[in-house]
């Protein structure tokens, strides 16, 4: 069997990357996101299909939004969970 180098330290770099990616995606949809109201009252009565249109598209585009966020807080998760066994393993190795 050969043997395999991890670099714990970039995985952890990489770990915070998604949690900053997660922090962007947040800070977007609180600031941003999140305060656009726009509706059939808002359309105006000719326009009042496509303002519940945008509506829906606006709250689809928030959630998805929403979901990659959590993707990336999960992925961080996972890429410190995984260092930290292969750092664990390391020095298991090594004493031995």
């Amino acid at each position: 069997m050969g043997n395999t180098r991890v670099d714990c330290a970039g995985v952890r770099v990489a770990a915070q990357r998604f949690d900053a990616t997660a922090g962007i995606l947040d800070g977007a949809l609180r600031a941003q996101l999140s305060r656009l109201q726009f509706d059939r009252n808002v359309a105006g009565r000719a326009h009042g299909a496509h303002g519940d249109a945008v509506r829906a598209e606006l709250e689809r585009l928030t959630a998805g939004m929403a979901q990659w966020s959590r993707a990336a807080v999960r992925v961080a998760d996972a890429l410190r969970v995984t260092a930290d066994r292969y750092g664990d393993a390391e020095l298991r190795a090594v004493i031995r």
